[in-house]
């Protein structure tokens, strides 16, 4: 080996001996601690317990638990079965709370949408004066506005297709999951509930949406903490907000909550004449009745 060889060597071992004494008593917010010592760092800021707000819906809320901050809500169903109703009557729920709310409405002008409101006490929630469509830069930044100006705690975005322009995409999958990621960090670093809305496929038949229907549904059901699809029962006069996927409560997917129209608005079913309710009390009965009939047979033998 010749002296550059040799020097280069020495160099290289030296300066690995060095970053090997520094991260040995390295000491940044990001060092390396055991399993106790998190647990107990988590204990003393109380990060441990499960902070969030209520959607104001109970038996919705008994199926979903809290809306956690750092959370992306996907919100689906077929064309006109409520996903934009269903967000407007959790943003009353949520202003009633006092838990301030940013909407990003894309499909309908702010007169159309403010039309929505008719008939009911406009609740305080925060809205641009205008939207631009397909630029994730303009809207993070009127995100971060928000927050300065108003503390936001909640978004809702509707829909997902107006953050990012298909047309332009060469792998709508792929750019899909980068945007997911990308509100998925906003929400994360801001402690932020994020609602987006998603459309789903032309529906084959008129029965219940699965995370299957959404359209370009791997990334965005796989970026989800949750997937919510609302679906219009066909003749009962009842919509189901049909947990899809839940990640804190897995035990809850395939379960609902049925709603009724009351004006503009999705009102839920009081939890006593909800349809699983109701069934899981029939069948209680009739298991009961099977029971007392298996006890006066035995009697009788």
């Amino acid at each position: 080996m010749n002296n550059d060889t040799n020097e280069y060597l020495i160099r290289s071992l030296k300066e690995e001996m060095e970053k090997e004494e520094f991260l040995s008593s390295y000491d940044g917010k990001d060092k390396v601690i055991s399993s106790y010592d998190m647990n107990e760092e988590l204990k003393k800021s109380g990060a441990l317990e499960v902070k969030g707000y209520n959607c104001g819906f109970p038996y919705l809320s008994s199926k979903i638990g809290k809306l956690e901050p750092g959370n992306i809500i996907t919100v689906t169903g077929y064309s006109g079965q409520g996903k934009t109703t269903i967000l407007i009557s959790m943003t009353i729920k949520l202003a009633e709370q006092g838990i301030p709310v940013l909407w990003f409405s894309y499909e309908n002008t702010p007169a159309q949408f403010f039309r929505k409101f008719q008939n009911v006490d406009l609740p305080l929630f925060y809205l641009p004066m205008s939207n631009k469509p397909y630029d994730l830069s303009w809207f993070t930044d009127r995100v971060k506005e928000a927050i300065l100006k108003y503390d936001i705690k909640v978004i809702m975005i509707d829909h997902l297709h107006y953050i990012l322009d298909l047309f332009q995409s060469k792998n709508s999958s792929i750019d899909i999951g980068n945007l997911l990621r990308n509100l998925k960090i906003l929400a994360v670093e801001n402690e932020l509930v994020i609602f987006l809305v998603a459309h789903t496929k032309q529906p084959k038949d008129f029965n219940d949406p699965d995370m299957g229907s959404i359209r370009d549904s791997s990334f965005i059901v796989q970026e989800s903490d949750k997937v919510l699809a609302v679906h219009r029962s066909k003749g009962s006069g009842r919509s189901k907000v049909i947990v899809l996927k839940d990640r804190d409560f897995g035990s809850s997917m395939g379960q609902y909550s049925e709603f009724f129209l009351n004006g503009n608005l999705l009102e839920e079913v009081e939890t006593y004449k909800q349809g699983e309710v109701c069934k899981a009390a029939s069948e209680s009965r009739k298991e009961g009745e099977r029971l007392r009939d298996l006890e006066a047979v035995k009697e009788i033998i």
